[in-house]
């Protein structure tokens, strides 16, 4: 795939159909894209490392997951465009219209590829001994 190739399909992104039933686009983002661009503060990031290692959000850092689930969903929608503040525009959503579990959704399928290696990490047992030479 060439590069103007490359560009069309990132911008038309894919279809995806949200808990709720609303029918998006998205286009792929994850946290590393956040952060290189500096739309991720430095506490998002620690939370990312956290919520990775424990599988859980305490309930202090509630308000943060909240923030990175909002600024992921932005990354990754393409339509309907999502906006900070709710607009009169037919074309838009607000943020706030959608639901923890949309957005919950949205970072799940941005994190797929790491999601799918999670079983296979599961099925892992004890670490393997190394071979000792004779």
């Amino acid at each position: 795939m060439n590069l103007g190739e490359w560009r069309l399909k990132r911008q038309a992104g894919e279809p995806l159909t949200l808990p709720t039933g609303l029918d998006v686009m998205v286009r792929d983002a994850d946290m590393m894209d956040l952060a290189a661009t500096g739309n991720l503060p430095a506490p998002l990031m620690a939370l990312i490392d956290e919520v990775q290692d424990t599988k859980k959000v305490k309930a202090e850092d509630f308000s943060l997951f909240l923030e990175l689930l909002n600024k992921l969903t932005v990354a990754c929608m393409i339509s309907p465009k999502v906006v900070d503040k709710p607009t009169d525009a037919g074309d838009a959503i607000c943020i706030d219209e959608l639901a923890f579990k949309d957005k919950f959704f949205i970072f799940n399928w941005a994190n797929r590829e790491a999601l799918a290696l999670e079983n296979f990490r599961a099925e892992q047992g004890e670490p393997v001994v190394a071979v000792q030479p004779e």
